[in-house]
């Protein structure tokens, strides 16, 4: 009996073990509307051209199957298996796709790859440093940061729970996203401003709604897939890719 109440225990953990894999692969349908989102070519800071996605192909090998996604078509990530001639790989992406000049795809959570350009476009940007720029790009301008702080000293600062690099001696920090810049934070009393509209945190928000031309509220659109965020406003100002 002892034998019996073991062996369906087993039984048990071995089909819920199958369902939760199961559970988290994707339908081929829904892994092809993702690549198909993605579709193109996709080059690091250098300009080398790192992901080629075209069909239900990426980098001329099939894509077997997607599982673990998280998000939407648009904004999401998740894991692909493709088939090498060595054998399956599985591959982590990350994206982020709107049509926009921040359109990016972040590879195995380090590299970020943008679409058919060896450059990221910006529309805004603060003391030349943009959105999309790379970590080798903004240490050949400033240089090392002055500190590097965790999520929770960030999130105290800023209310961004984010790793960052902070440039204390001008008041201003980043965060990355893969190796590239998606959020810049200017701080009141500090040198930084933006460098279209040589505003900071001394300006209202009223005056940024009306040079920006943007609908006045704390997560201000400025187009171009580029947001200011007046959560923490006047202790500092929040420039980023992201609409939340």
């Amino acid at each position: 009996m002892h034998r019996l109440v073991v062996s369906c225990i087993v039984a048990v953990l071995l089909v819920c073990m199958t369902l939760t894999v199961s559970a988290s692969e994707m339908s081929s349908k829904a892994v092809a509307k993702v690549l198909a989102v993605m579709s193109g070519q996709w080059y690091d800071s250098d300009g080398n051209l790192v992901l080629d996605i075209s069909g239900i192909e990426i980098n001329g090998c099939s894509v077997i199957s997607g599982f673990d996604f998280a998000g939407s078509n648009a904004f999401g990530q998740g894991k692909f298996r493709i088939a090498e001639k060595q054998g399956y790989r599985d591959i982590d992406l990350a994206w982020k796709i709107g049509d926009t000049q921040q359109d990016r795809i972040v590879l195995d959570r380090t590299l970020t790859l943008h679409k058919d350009s060896t450059k990221a476009e910006h529309y805004e940007s603060v003391g030349g440093v943009y959105l999309g720029m790379s970590q080798k790009q903004l240490i050949s301008m400033y240089g090392m940061p002055s500190k590097i702080y965790t999520s929770q000293k960030t999130k105290l600062l800023c209310g961004v729970n984010m790793d960052s690099w902070c440039y204390l001696e001008d008041g201003w920090l980043v965060t990355f996203d893969g190796d590239v810049i998606d959020r810049i934070v200017i701080f009141y009393g500090g040198t930084r401003k933006f460098d279209r509209t040589g505003f900071n945190c001394q300006n209202s928000i009223e005056r940024y709604a009306e040079v920006y031309g943007a609908k006045e509220s704390n997560n201000m659109y400025i187009g171009h897939g580029e947001y200011l965020n007046f959560d923490e406003y006047p202790r500092s100002i929040l420039f980023s890719i992201y609409g939340y």
